[in-house]
């Protein structure tokens, strides 16, 4: 599946075969494997570490508004702080969805590596979760219906 030629090198999972890499290739391998799976972890964890600074923000942002509402000399603060939170909110949805975007493209390639170990855990994980339509597993956000199809089209 990945080893097939591309006129693009960098199409291609495996940049040279087991045999030209030479004897530790399943070594280096698994290594690699392991590198990369705990990069979409980290990913994942930056995700949760930037939603919750930024639901911080906007939290302070409510406190802010609420005390300005309750002040005498209200002004332009009441129309500044919701606009900043809703830039905020929209910003962290960008990012939300571009962590998704990644680890969506991450998961597949992880899918791919597995093709060529003994055992495909992501792949029959997924599987056991009912690829997300089931009742084992229900994505928490609406986000990743997209997620789902397409890792139901990797399938």
């Amino acid at each position: 599946m990945g080893t097939a030629p591309s006129p693009d090198p960098s199409g291609r999972l495996l940049s040279r075969s087991p045999e030209e890499y030479g004897e530790r290739f399943q070594d280096h391998f698994l290594e690699q494997y392991k590198l990369y799976v705990e990069s979409s972890e980290k990913v994942s964890e930056k995700r949760i570490s930037t939603g919750n600074y930024l639901l911080t923000v906007n939290s302070s942002l409510l406190t802010l508004f609420g005390l300005a509402a309750t002040s005498s000399d209200i002004g332009a603060w009441l129309a500044v702080i919701p606009v900043a939170g809703f830039l905020v909110s929209l910003i962290w949805y960008s990012l939300v969805d571009s962590y998704k975007n990644l680890n969506t493209a991450k998961f597949k390639v992880i899918l791919e590596v597995e093709d060529h170990l003994p055992a495909a855990l992501f792949r029959y994980e997924w599987h056991a979760c009912e690829r997300g339509n089931g009742k084992a597993y229900r994505p928490s956000h609406t986000s990743n219906d997209g997620f789902r199809s397409s890792l139901r089209q990797s399938f």
